[in-house]
Parts: structure tokens; sequence; C-alpha cells
């Protein structure tokens, strides 16, 4: 298998190399998947070129292998022309039918298979790894980079300008997965129709869910702010009428995430890296300077104790739930971990 590195996916979709005739996509982005998927197999069959793309099912080819080997040496009988197969990975194994394709690579033809987020020990992967005849592209999610060059492909492409302020604001919500990113932004471009720049108003208007952006205040109100300031917080919250379940959830995400990051780094990792993958993790890219501020001053340990406080909580609003917004506030102004900054003074 040759891995192809995830800078030079996007070169390699746009022409892939004939001695390979199964593509692997594979990881977390299933958007990306599809997205990839769609830019080989159009790469393969050529503009204007006849050719044919059909999909399968994994689970039935697991079932039948030799459904896969027919279907990939068919012969049209008309002209001779390329053929894609493009394959929903699932959760009974390829590897009989695969097997026989590696054995006698079909002429004119390329399997895609579109797998989800496989371990490096997954049997599929495994496989692919001892295959000449196989390339693998890994489709993670896109960082605060990628998803910048996408979003001004896309503005080029639409003959838009965006301010500053709105562009920051926009990848603040954008990158979890490749297809939802690119629905948030062609929601953007049909509601700003006719405007040459896009506002800090049009994003906040599409891609904004106002109860949201008040819970990331609060949140990382818990973490940053002083009592006045995370009352004020809350009060806002508790008028805009937020679900305080929501806003528990997402504490519990906000401190598995920055646990993880702190833990990086804490451990010897790349601070820089720690911290675009807890903006990855906790969608913050707008955020991007308080979540600095937290990854320098609080502890893996904290994170960790907040997380089991969380789940504390979690089991007691179970037993009464009718109590769950006085509890939450009440945690909430009680700052039970005095986060404190890497030389160890408390805050």
């Amino acid at each position: 298998m040759v891995a192809i590195p995830i800078s030079e996916a996007d070169d390699f979709l746009a022409a892939p190399a004939d001695r390979f005739c199964i593509v692997l996509l594979h990881g977390p982005d299933r958007g990306l998947v599809s997205e990839r998927s769609l830019q080989a197999s159009r790469s393969f069959l050529g503009e204007g070129a006849p050719g044919q793309k059909i999909y399968l099912s994994g689970d039935g080819i697991a079932s039948d292998p030799l459904v896969l080997v027919d279907e990939a040496n068919s012969i049209d009988m008309f002209q001779r022309s390329n053929r894609v197969i493009c394959i929903n990975v699932g959760g009974k194994s390829l590897l009989p039918a695969l097997e026989m394709i590696a054995k006698a690579p079909p002429q004119n033809c390329l399997i895609v298979l579109e797998g989800g987020d496989l371990r490096r020990d997954a049997p599929l992967r495994k496989w692919a790894e001892a295959q000449s005849l196989v390339a693998a592209v890994e489709c993670r999610p896109d960082d605060a980079r990628s998803l910048l060059r996408l979003l001004e492909k896309e503005l080029a492409t639409a003959r838009r300008a965006i301010e500053p302020s709105a562009r920051d604001a926009l990848l603040g919500v954008l990158g979890e997965d490749r297809i939802a990113t690119r629905n948030e932004i062609e929601k953007l471009l049909l509601f700003t129709s006719g405007q040459d720049t896009i506002q800090l108003s049009d994003v906040q208007a599409v891609c904004y869910d106002p109860n949201l952006s008040q819970i990331d205040a609060v949140v990382d109100g818990f973490f940053s702010r002083g009592r006045q300031d995370m009352l004020d917080l809350l009060l806002n919250t508790h008028l805009s009428g937020a679900d305080p379940t929501v806003m528990l959830l997402a504490m519990m995400r906000h401190a598995l995430a920055l646990q993880r990051s702190a833990g990086a780094v804490e451990s010897g990792g790349n601070p820089n890296d720690a911290l675009q993958a807890l903006l990855r993790s906790t969608g913050g890219f707008s955020r991007k300077a308080e979540l600095m501020r937290q990854l320098k001053s609080v502890r893996a340990e904290d994170a960790i104790e907040l997380v089991r406080t969380l789940h504390r909580f979690t089991k007691a609003t179970r037993e009464n739930a009718t109590l769950v917004s006085a509890r939450l506030i009440r945690l909430l102004l009680s700052r039970p971990n005095r986060h404190r900054d890497r030389t160890g003074d408390s805050r």
C-alpha cells in the first residue's frame, strides 16, 4: 500500500496513478470520504469521456465475493471505457473479494473503498498495507489552514469578499464534516446573493445558533472569568431559554477536549498541535485566543477532575431533574477547580 500524504491527497485524486486499481479512503470525516470518492471517480472517468460508475454494498460483496470480480471485469460490448466501482465498507469482511482482485487486477477499472475511521490493526487496513496496487488516503477533519483554503476557494469562485471578523466567526462553526462545511458556505453565499462583501451580521444570521453561542461563552467563562462575569453570562443564558442539559453536555465535551490537549502538552507534545486539536474538538476557531489561554492555565488533572464532577452531577440530576437548572448554576458559580497556570500560581 502507498499511503498518500494528507497534503498531497487532492493532487493524487485529481489524477490517480495507473498502477493503482484500488483506492482506500478512510478516516473520521465521512463527508470528506464521500467528496474524495467523487473526485477520484471523475478524474478516472475523465470529463466527457465514456465511462461507467456503479455502487456496490460492502456487506453484499462480503456475502458473494464473485459479484465484485464479475463487475470489475465486465467488458462494454460497444466501446472500451473506464469503469469505477464505489464500495461502502460495512461491518463484514471484503478480504476474500479483494484478494481475488489483487491476484488478477482488472483492466480500465478503479475500485474505490469508502471506509470509516479504520484502526491501524483493522483487517482491511492491514491487508491494504501489504498490497502494491492499493493507494490509501486518510480523510481527517479540516484544520484551520485547510478550512481557510476551502473558504477562500469558494469565495473566489463566487466572486465574493468577506470581512475579517466575519471570516473568523465563520471558521469557528466549520470543520466538523466536509459536506456540512460546504453546506454552511453555500447557505451563506445564497443568503448574501447580490452583495459584494459578506459581513459579520450575515454569518450570525445564517450559521449561528444564539443559544449555542451563549453556551460557549458560559463554558469559557467557567475556566477563565470571575464570579461577576459568570453571573452576567448565566443571566443572559437563562433569559434566552437555553437548555441546561445541553449546557451540561457542552461542558463535559469541552473538559474532555481540554484534558486531552493539556495532557499532550504536559507529556512534551507540541503546544501548537495541542491547540489545533482543541480547536477542532470544540469547533472554537473563532475563540482561538480564549482557548489558548485555557490551554496555558488549565492542567490535565484539573480538567479530568471537572469531568468526574460533571459525571457525578449528571447522575444526581437524573434522580431529580426538576432541580437541574438551580444545581447547574450553583456548580458554575462554585468554580470547584482553582485552575492554575503552568508556574503553579492559583487563579
